[in-house]
C-alpha cells in the first residue's frame, strides 16, 4: 500500500476512534451526529453536530464523519419518506386538497400572506405527522448506528488498531 495512503487512512482512523477516548463516548458522538443527520436540518446538520457535541463535551470528529449518512439520496428516497409514512400511520392526518399550482399561480406581492396562511392551514397536519415520524426515524437510525460503532469500539480495542 501506498505511504502516503496508508498516513491518510490511519489520520481517518484516528479522527474517526480518537485514542484515549471511551467507547461510550464516541458512540454518543455517532449517536449525535446520525440523529441531527437525518432529522429534516437540511444544510445544517454539520454545523448542529458541531454544536452538540461541543456542548456535550463529546469528540467531535465521529459526529461530524457519522452526520454524513445523510446525504441527498438517503434524505429524499429514504429517510423522509419512511418519517411521512410513518408519521402518517401514526396521526392519520385529514386528506387536504390543495392545488399549488393554482395557489402558487394567485401569488403576487399583496397576497402573499394570504396565500401561504391558506396553504399552511391545509398542509399543517401532513407537516406535524412528517416531523413526528421524521423524529421516530431519526431516534431509531442513530441507536442502531450508536450501537453498532459501540461494538466495533469495543471489538476494535481488543484488537489493535491499523
Amino acid at each position: 500500500m501506498n505511504l502516503r495512503l496508508r498516513e491518510r487512512l490511519r489520520i481517518f482512523y484516528r479522527a474517526l476512534f480518537p485514542e484515549g477516548e471511551s467507547a461510550a463516548l464516541i458512540s454518543g458522538s455517532v449517536f449525535l451526529g446520525v440523529f441531527i443527520a437525518v432529522l429534516p436540518t437540511i444544510g445544517l446538520a454539520l454545523p448542529l453536530t458541531l454544536l452538540a457535541t461541543s456542548i456535550c463535551g463529546l469528540p467531535k470528529g465521529p459526529g461530524l464523519i457519522a452526520s454524513f449518512v445523510a446525504t441527498p439520496p438517503t434524505l429524499f428516497l429514504f429517510f423522509y419518506p419512511l418519517g411521512y409514512l410513518l408519521g402518517d400511520a401514526l396521526t392519520a392526518p385529514p386528506s387536504a386538497n390543495i392545488a399549488l399550482l393554482d395557489e402558487l399561480q394567485k401569488l403576487t406581492p399583496g397576497t402573499v400572506q394570504a396565500v401561504l396562511g391558506h396553504l399552511w392551514h391545509d398542509a399543517r397536519p401532513h407537516v406535524l405527522a412528517f416531523l413526528l415520524g421524521s423524529l421516530i426515524v431519526s431516534l431509531l437510525t442513530a441507536s442502531l448506528v450508536a450501537a453498532l460503532s459501540y461494538f466495533i469500539m469495543v471489538r476494535r480495542r481488543v484488537q489493535s488498531p491499523p
